[in-house]
């Protein structure tokens, strides 16, 4: 009964293992973070690790990036993780788009945007932390 009484602890985020695993997941969600887009600094402040719940406490589970083990979060971090194509962007409420070019207020009905470059800033030190 002690064996299996120490096991657990020591596979348990108090052990050693889990304290290995913990630290780890600070360091890559310190460094996604870092390397976040920064013109809002919204995107770092959204990248965090957290403990997750794990199939009947067997093994430990944990993630770093951002909105980590939600389901219901809604971000822009895929897109600029992943990039995007050249889209139109068309308004979901009113007529027309408002938005701020060279300090002038625009308004239009479709905008074609360019698409954007990926920035793949959640996978980029993965490997890392991973063996």
């Amino acid at each position: 009964m002690e064996d299996v009484t120490a096991l657990r602890a020591f596979l348990s985020w108090e052990g050693a293992p889990g304290r290995d695993f913990e630290r780890r997941m600070k360091t890559l969600a310190y460094r996604q973070s870092s390397d976040a887009p920064r013109r809002t600094g919204r995107m770092a402040g959204m990248v965090g690790p957290r403990r997750m719940q794990s199939d009947f406490g067997r093994y430990l589970e944990g993630g770093a990036g951002v909105n980590v083990a939600s389901t219901n979060a809604k971000g822009y971090a895929q897109y600029v993780s992943s990039g995007t194509r050249p889209h139109v962007i068309l308004p979901k409420r009113g007529k027309a788009l408002r938005f701020v070019v060279a300090g002038k207020v625009v308004f239009a009905r479709r905008v074609n945007h360019p698409g954007t470059r990926a920035n793949p800033y959640l996978v980029r030190h993965l490997s890392e932390f991973v063996r």
